[in-house]
């Protein structure tokens, strides 16, 4: 059972928790809608509990709706399982001679199917019972869980303070909103582990494949037993965490894979996030599919760090990074799909798909630079659709690109614009280009920024008609240079221009 068809197995459970996520979120934010409407904090306690009003009973109902959705597809998941998994094992009985019997006539092997199902969808409703986000104190902005409701009643009160006492519009307060929630996600909350808790979709991935995993383990010594054999071969697959490329795709007897394999614990074999799987092997009849040599030269290719970014990855580090960068896209895409179902600026909703468009490109160009296959399946895995412009617009915020003859190409002609003001930040990797007058004298300036969306250079054609103080160059021009510490300019310098920098705006002059 290699990692893609595993995944496969789990990926109905993870997409009926994804939907009851996106459900939750879309309520939430039709609820703030309504408080944009309300003009003073004395119609608020008036109103806040019509707008609470079904809340609870619609949560009911959509985890109802889920769970129902994820228990057909256990069964589904499970019946994969046996169609694939068990009837493999029929090479191998005919090799030594035995009789081999099909799950329709092995009522054990069936009262074992049975009994994992229930655990499987027992662990699914388990999940609906500790439903939450992780969202900020209001006082001291750290991180804690919030129940579903107790976030409705949390978020809608201060929507409603925000818009009322003018601090800040409907807009900002949506998006504040927005962003806080897809950065969370819905959770479960896990109160035996000390309170930690994980994203619906995860834990409901955890539970199919752990009764997956564990039923395979079970088919397997069931086989075992019956062929005659101690003996087990544990399969092999790309970008194994460290600990478990010592055991993978080598053969073990069934005590090794407790004290070697560190068979059903946490951080071993069949335990959390692990995709291995063992099968029986009958010395001196079976082969081995992978030797000693292959395994040996396929770990020295993995050890061998690739940069990128100005980073060193392995395989292992590497494929977690795919993965981190996974599951920010599938945040970003929800917090576009919510922003357009609450109205928000167009402008503004057209950032974060520059945003989310960027994100694609560098996950490209980092699987293409490791050597991966990229999993596109995972960022998807909403069916939201498109949701990125469809002209090409965005592309040009994806890196700086400049001209054959080395001059820099600009994203923003803002040239005819009056009364400009350049923002500390903006566009993912934006060139705007202005013009300042001075004394009668016109100057072409240009500011750049980098890939977070910082201004970090401007670059000035002319001396702001202050000789004395930019006294630089022929005509005055100059660089302005900005260093960002934790979200702020932290030191802002001028200095001439380089060779570089002329070359690149030499038009400009």
């Amino acid at each position: 059972m290699n990692r893609e068809y595993s995944e496969r197995l789990s990926h109905g459970a993870e997409k009926r928790f994804l939907d009851l996520e996106e459900r939750i979120l879309r309520d939430i934010v039709r609820r703030i809608k309504k408080t944009g409407e309300i003009t003073s904090t004395a119609d608020w306690q008036l109103t806040k509990y019509h707008l609470l009003g079904n809340s609870t009973e619609q949560i009911e109902k959509e985890i109802k709706k889920c769970l129902d959705d994820s228990y057909a597809m256990t069964f589904e998941a499970y019946d994969n399982v046996i169609n694939s998994q068990y009837v493999r094992y029929k090479s191998l009985y005919e090799q030594v001679n035995q009789e081999f019997i099909p799950f329709d006539k092995n009522l054990e092997l069936q009262q074992l199917v049975e009994g994992f199902q229930r655990q499987s969808n027992t662990d699914l409703f388990n999940i609906t019972k500790s439903l939450g986000f992780m969202m900020p104190d209001a006082w001291t902005g750290k991180l804690h869980f919030t129940s579903v409701a107790q976030t409705y009643n949390n978020i809608l009160d201060a929507a409603m303070m925000d818009i009322a006492s003018g601090v800040f519009d409907y807009e900002s307060t949506i998006r504040k909103t927005v962003t806080q929630l897809t950065n969370s996600g819905l959770r479960t909350v896990h109160y035996a582990q000390t309170g930690w808790s994980n994203r619906v979709d995860v834990a409901a991935r955890r539970a199919i494949m752990t009764g997956i995993s564990q039923l395979s383990g079970k088919m397997a010594d069931m086989n075992a037993e019956k062929l005659g054999t101690d003996h087990f071969e544990v399969d092999w697959h790309g970008g194994a965490r460290p600990e478990h490329r010592i055991w993978q795709g080598k053969v073990w007897t069934k005590e090794q894979l407790v004290t070697v394999c560190g068979l059903y614990t946490v951080t071993g074999l069949l335990g959390a996030n692990c995709y291995h799987m063992y099968y029986p092997f009958v010395p001196g009849i079976s082969v081995r599919s992978w030797t000693d040599e292959w395994l040996n030269s396929k770990n020295k290719e993995e050890d061998v760090p690739k940069e990128y970014g100005g980073k060193q990855y392995t395989t292992y580090q590497a494929t977690q990074k795919q993965r981190k960068m996974e599951t920010a896209m599938r945040a970003q895409r929800e917090k576009i799909t919510l922003l357009k179902e609450a109205g928000t600026d167009k402008e503004k909703i057209l950032d974060d798909q520059i945003r989310y468009n960027n994100q694609l490109y560098e996950y490209t160009k980092f699987s293409n630079k490791m050597g991966l296959r990229q999993q596109r399946q995972r960022i998807y895995s909403d069916m939201k659709g498109r949701v990125l412009p469809r002209d090409n617009s965005i592309v040009k915020y994806q890196k700086i690109r400049y001209n054959k003859d080395g001059i820099i190409i600009t994203t923003d002609d803002w040239t005819k614009k009056e009364h400009v003001k350049i923002p500390g930040k903006y566009r993912q990797n934006a060139v705007i280009e202005t013009m300042e007058e001075k004394s009668g004298v016109k100057y072409k300036n240009r500011t750049i920024y980098d890939r977070k969306g910082h201004m970090v250079k401007q670059i000035h054609s002319g001396n702001h008609g202050n000789e004395k103080i930019h006294n630089y160059g022929e005509n005055g021009e100059h660089v302005h240079i900005y260093r960002w510490e934790k979200g702020r300019i932290k030191k802002r310098y001028t200095r001439e221009m380089n060779q570089i920098e002329r070359k690149e705006h030499g038009d400009l002059s």
